[in-house]
């Protein structure tokens, strides 16, 4: 694995530390796009800052987190080149972001980005304190994506988990990073600690097994099996799945689909109440309301 570069300090605690300096100068604190007293940060600089630490860098369209570039297939096993850089980032473009491409043209780069609440980021910190303190952005909507270097790479995906989504981005993926302007808050990207070392570990299996015993289950087993009712043993687990993730928006829709999943699976009204009310009452619905969703499925 090629390391990013560095004149920052070496040293170990839990894992190799890499790459020490890159956010001490491409982090820009105080741009946002509302205000225009403050002037954008000069991302030509900061995409040359990204390639010299080894981090291969993308434009981003105006208004988009994606690149803004036909294809980027080509950028997933090879560096822009400087003259690339400057049609990219050279005056007059205008851009308010830039991507980095996760995976091994960036050294092995991988970044969990972690899109709840919050819940799942405090998670993964309690379970593994030492990478926690890995180099970590602050992304336009205040939430965490941690930057490590793995010399086995994990593969890229999404996992739900019962605190929240946690995605591990390495091949084929790319991110937005500080300085960005975050496309719909008209927030930056800022590093939580822009001295924090990028860390090198062997591999990342602890995390992915962690990650899938913790992943909720899919509510997927609800469809038909073999063609025929959904199974009844299966209907507790789809609930469950639901429990914390269901938008106010959306939650009569969701206990009515419910309710008509039990009707097919041959349970009776009230037994549909009794598995579906005390979910209903987790996402603050009234019980009257509820119980007029599972009514209504059951004479559709």
């Amino acid at each position: 694995m090629s390391k990013l570069k560095s004149d920052g300090p070496g040293g170990e605690t839990g894992a190799n530390r890499g790459g020490d300096d890159a956010g001490a100068f491409v982090n820009h604190h105080h741009y946002t796009a509302s205000d225009p007293g403050c002037q954008p940060p000069d991302l030509l600089l900061t995409a040359r800052a990204y390639t010299a630490q080894g981090v291969a860098v993308l434009p981003i369209r105006k208004g988009s987190k994606a690149p803004d570039l036909t294809s980027w297939a080509e950028y997933q096993v090879r560096q822009p080149t400087d003259a690339e850089l400057v049609a990219w980032f050279g005056n007059g473009h205008g851009r308010d972001a830039l991507g980095v491409v996760c995976g091994q043209v960036s050294g092995n780069l991988v970044i969990l980005d972690f899109d709840g609440d919050g819940s799942e980021y405090q998670a993964f910190c309690t379970a593994f304190p030492d990478l926690a303190g890995s180099r970590t952005v602050i992304t336009g909507r205040g939430r965490r994506h941690i930057w490590l270097q793995a010399a086995e790479l994990p593969a890229s995906g999404k996992h739900v988990t019962a605190w929240g989504p946690i995605e591990i981005r390495a091949n084929g993926n790319q991110t937005l990073a500080p300085p960005s302007i975050h496309p719909d808050t008209g927030q930056p990207y800022t590093w939580a600690d822009p001295l924090a070392p990028l860390l090198q570990v062997p591999d990342l299996w602890g995390v992915v097994a962690w990650l899938k015993g913790n992943t909720t289950p899919a509510v997927t087993p609800l469809a038909p099996v073999d063609g025929g009712a959904p199974r009844r043993g299966l209907l507790p687990c789809a609930v469950a799945a639901l429990a914390d993730q269901v938008d106010e928006g959306a939650r009569n829709d969701t206990i009515f689909a419910l309710a008509q999943h039990c009707a097919a699976a041959g349970l009776d009204q009230d037994q549909a109440a009794a598995l579906v009310l005390p979910a209903a009452g987790r996402w603050g619905t009234p019980d009257r309301e509820a119980q007029a969703s599972i009514a209504s499925a059951y004479r559709a």
